[in-house]
């Protein structure tokens, strides 16, 4: 029965009921068996469309789909449990079940099992392909590409995890159940604009919330931490760290140990978020944290080594933030060697390698967000090393206007800070001290590591700044400031 096509099997369903046909006419009629016919339609009755449109076969000896459920709810309601404590609130409920069994149907809809070396802020690219998954999307692509975009839907929405895919992004979410909603939001980060990506995020979260889906809301809460890491929203992000910490928090005398990569991202999130507010101090701990966290595990995930080294970036201890991207690029390939890259060419800037940073930039992985105007600021940054002040300006003032319009203010003020360099270059302190003037309340809201420098920049003596080169929350672009001035 599983070799006629699903279409074909949902039509002869269809044909049964809608003419009042008996079984065995409509069998002959179909030139299939009269059997087959009856256990399409008990399939259609119990399950509907989507079971008549998958070719998948439910193996024989796994468990109910009503259990795999609930069981798959438990992790959902509290995200820090384990198999153990799983499997002893369920023989409280008279249910029996292996912590084997528990684990497995975890695996399936996507709460462990996870690929070690992939694991990433983007939870679907670690997840494995099941068989029902494999087929199930086979299925449901092909249905898409006949035009069939509900019923692709609705096989796609039957399948319990579904990793990385294109086809998601392809369909409405208003078709898309809410586990699918939820899966869609990693490829939807750097595709949409910034601001539109944080309501959608949002929303989304809220409605994991409001069902008691802790697990997915953590998942959708990372994801709003990062695009409001993009935003430059640093009190904002440390607020929804907060949050998200209380999701996972200790409910008993348990903890899982699956929650790791959750909790990299939210420490890495709350250092940058550190940095942008000046707290370089506790920022520079919070590396600490991470570093000796990461240096325990025996597989690091790659990802997990391209956060830190922009942590330590964003601290400017570029030694450090090499040494982490440099290890990463060693044990990359395909698309985490070209998304490193993206961030060891700010490295190389610094360290004045430029030819070799933009050639570095060109085999780069850049999300949307950033693709076009890094390789403008690039360009103002070279043409002002290279003596070209009026090309500076001109790439710098393209690469605001991609900025302001993405709301992306920490690329905002650096754009500031090299067109202000370039009118400096040519002799027009005023138009450059007016640049900078503009900028400050704007940098006390968004980016309070920035005040400090500016100041100094701004100012005719350091008597005008309340710090000091010897105090412990000053970056070294401050403390090089202090010693030009």
């Amino acid at each position: 029965m599983y070799n006629i096509q699903p279409q074909l099997r949902l039509n002869i369903v269809r044909h049964y009921l809608e003419n009042g046909a008996s079984l065995r006419t409509t069998a002959h009629k179909f030139n299939v068996h009269y059997l087959t016919v009856f256990k399409w339609v008990k399939l259609y009755n119990e399950q509907g469309e989507k079971r008549l449109l998958s070719t998948y076969k439910r193996p024989w000896n796994r468990a109910p789909e009503e259990l795999e459920e609930k069981v798959a709810l438990l992790k959902e309601r509290e995200p820090a449990i384990t198999v153990r404590k799983a499997r002893e609130i369920l023989e409280k409920d008279g249910i029996t079940i292996s912590i084997k069994g528990i684990w497995g149907i975890w695996k399936r809809y996507g709460y462990a099992g996870f690929k070690k070396e992939k694991i990433s802020n983007n939870y679907t690219e670690y997840f494995s392909w099941s068989k029902e998954a494999t087929k199930k999307y086979e299925q449901a692509r092909e249905m898409f590409n006949l035009g069939n975009t509900k019923k692709s839907t609705v096989i796609l929405n039957s399948i319990p995890v579904l990793p990385k895919n294109e086809l998601l992004l392809q369909i409405p979410d208003c078709n898309l159940n809410l586990r699918r909603r939820v899966e869609k939001m990693p490829s939807l980060f750097g595709r949409i604009p910034v601001q539109s990506y944080l309501n959608k995020v949002r929303n989304l979260y809220k409605e994991c919330k409001k069902r008691s889906l802790y697990y997915s809301a953590l998942r959708v809460g990372i994801f709003e931490t990062m695009a409001l890491l993009w935003a430059t929203e640093p009190m904002e992000l440390m607020k929804k760290i907060e949050e998200l910490r209380n999701i996972f928090s200790r409910r008993g005398d348990y903890q899982s140990d699956i929650l790791f990569e959750q909790r990299i991202p939210l420490l890495i999130g709350e250092g940058i978020a550190c940095a942008y507010l000046s707290k370089i101090k506790k920022a520079s701990k919070i590396a600490s944290i991470c570093r000796r966290l990461l240096t325990k595990r025996k597989l690091i995930s790659p990802y997990f080594m391209i956060d830190l080294g922009s942590l330590y970036a964003h601290l400017e201890d570029f030694k450090k933030a090499e040494y982490w991207y440099m290890k990463c690029l060693e044990r990359s390939s395909g698309k985490e060697k070209k998304m490193v890259k993206n961030y060891l060419t700010d490295v190389l800037f610094i360290k004045g390698e430029y030819r070799k940073a933009i050639h570095m930039l060109k085999e780069a992985d850049l999300s949307e967000w950033v693709s076009g105007f890094r390789k403008l600021i690039f360009q103002a940054m070279w043409s002002l090393i290279n003596g070209i002040p009026h090309k500076a300006i001109s790439s710098s003032t393209e690469a605001l206007f991609l900025l302001k319009k993405e709301k992306i203010y920490a690329g905002i003020v650096g754009a500031n800070l090299i067109k202000a360099s370039a009118y400096c270059s040519l002799g027009e302190k005023e138009k450059a001290e007016s640049i900078l003037r503009n900028i400050l309340p704007f940098v006390k809201t968004k980016l309070k590591k920035r005040i400090t420098l500016l100041k100094i920049l701004l100012s005719g003596t350091t008597k005008t700044v309340s710090y000091t080169p010897l105090n412990e929350d000053l970056l070294p672009a401050e403390k090089l400031a202090f010693l030009l001035r």
